[in-house]
């Protein structure tokens, strides 16, 4: 969560950089890369940054919503200063600027708890990062606070300065002088620009690299032990291992059929870096500009063309000045108490951290998947292999019903079925459904239940849920596939 307010910019930059150099043939590529990887090692800096964002939707129904939604991205800039002292202590000050209108707005970090001033409200919103992130105790968190950052920096300087592939529209204006925070001071500035076609390459082969990368490898691995490390195991670390390979695989089958329907304009991608005597980037400017287009009717209601379709442009420019670098720097809050302060206490179920990912993780170890059932379709996944159902499985008043033969075949208990009522049961259990009525009996004992199982063509359909509950299994629904997934304790 804290990379919400002032995440450190000094790793984001090192790890933009996986997709931007080194390994470069060039005087001008060697001293870039030199800089990222010692940004890496940046403690702590002052720093300020100008967004600017213009976004434009073109062929779009003329109609209000469109309209409006169009006037509220088509201009908006945002300027922020800040102070990185640690992890656990950071703060941001800035001002959003949207088609004219301009609000304030604060954040703060200290050790697991942040602070958001939003714009046009008079309070803090206090937000407790160990408990939002899911972790038994303060000092565990604040631990994984401490070491997550290093552990980023560390690979990414790694992997900056192993990175193998040359760029070759990298070059050095000389020394320039520029006008900072703090002062005039004097830079070297490299530029890098990318045309569309190089773009999209380089793209391709940084994140294919990245994916690929041991160390990319390590670093998720480490990342998790920093959270659990009873956790990792052989397994843990083999599933890790395939992910990272899918999402490669992924990206080398399906990066140029997604990549048609993006384009730079002419100016492409352009980036330069200000470098002083000590090898410190103390700015960098990016500008890019791209339009992404609706190649389907999902997203389009006109044939595709390059006239006539559907698509934004986008036009962003960053700008970061850094100064300070590895000072003693303190940070000042504000007097934060009950009279400026609204607590949220209710986090839900973030699902947000590494934390929540392993335990759902260790969950999903303890269950085993025992079928699927697809909607309106009439065949199962039941125990691996595929089963042909007599009627198609479907939702009816919230519930998803199934034939009561291939739910007792997938929790391998046993049937009766007699025309008026179906019972499930095993050498401990036993669950009675009487057709076309609403009474259920578990065990002997009548329970309350407002699902009716009903008889469609000779097939018994009864309440997924209700059988495979009763039994002790689990279900959840699959988006993707549009089916029902039902697991049992292993």
């Amino acid at each position: 969560m804290k990379k919400y307010i002032r995440l450190s910019q000094a790793v984001v930059l090192t790890l933009m950089a996986a997709f931007l150099l080194s390994g470069c043939t060039s005087p001008s590529g060697r001293d870039l890369a030199q800089a990222l990887a010692k940004q890496a090692d940046y403690k702590s800096f002052n720093s300020s940054s100008e967004v600017k964002v213009n976004v434009k939707l073109n062929n779009f129904p003329d109609d209000g919503n469109v309209q409006l939604m169009g006037d509220l991205l088509s201009n908006i800039s945002v300027n922020t200063t800040g102070t990185y002292s640690s992890a656990a202590s950071q703060k941001a000050v800035g001002t959003l600027k949207w088609n004219g209108l301009s609000a304030d707005f604060e954040a703060y970090s200290k050790d697991d708890t942040v602070w958001f001033k939003y714009p046009l409200l008079s309070k803090y919103l206090q937000i407790d990062l160990t408990r939002l992130n899911g972790f038994d105790s303060k000092e565990k968190y604040l631990e994984y606070q401490e070491k997550l950052p290093a552990l980023a920096s560390n690979f990414a300087k790694k992997f900056i300065l192993g990175y193998k592939f040359g760029l070759k529209n990298i070059k050095s204006n000389g020394t320039v002088s520029i006008e900072s925070p703090d002062g005039i001071k004097s830079a070297k500035e490299i530029e890098l620009n990318l045309p569309d076609s190089d773009f999209k390459e380089f793209l391709k082969y940084g994140l294919t690299e990245l994916f690929g990368s041991e160390d990319f490898r390590n670093f998720v691995i480490n990342a998790v032990e920093l959270v659990d490390e009873e956790t990792i195991d052989d397994e843990l670390k083999q599933e890790i291992t395939e992910a990272l390979n899918s999402a490669r695989d992924g990206i080398d089958n399906g990066f140029y059929n997604a990549m048609q329907y993006l384009e730079l304009d002419k100016e492409g991608f352009k980036c330069k870096f200000y470098i002083d005597g000590s090898g410190n980037i103390i700015r960098n400017e990016m500008t890019i500009t791209l339009r992404i287009t609706s190649p389907d009717s999902g997203l389009t209601s006109l044939e595709y063309n390059s006239e006539n379709s559907q698509s934004v442009d986008i036009r962003l420019s960053l700008k970061n000045d850094y100064w300070d670098i590895n000072k003693n720097l303190q940070i000042t809050y504000p007097e934060f108490d009950d009279t400026n302060v609204i607590k949220i206490e209710d986090y839900g179920d973030s699902g947000v951290s590494i934390k929540s990912m392993l335990e759902s993780y260790r969950e999903q170890k303890k269950r085993e998947l025992i079928s699927m059932f697809y909607l309106d379709m009439a065949f199962a996944q039941v125990r691996g292999s595929y089963e042909q159902l007599n009627q198609p499985c479907y939702f009816e008043n919230n519930s998803f019903y199934v034939p009561a033969r291939n739910i007792s075949d997938a929790l391998g208990v046993k049937l009766k079925y007699d025309g008026k009522s179906v019972t499930f049961y095993d050498a401990e259990q036993s669950l009675v459904l009487y057709v076309n009525s609403s009474k259920v009996v578990l065990n002997g004992k009548q329970t309350k239940n407002n699902l009716v199982s009903k008889v469609k063509e000779g097939t018994a359909m009864v309440p997924l849920r209700l059988v495979a509950e009763a039994f002790g299994a689990k279900i959840k629904w699959d988006e993707f596939s549009e089916a029902v997934i039902v697991e049992a304790q292993k």
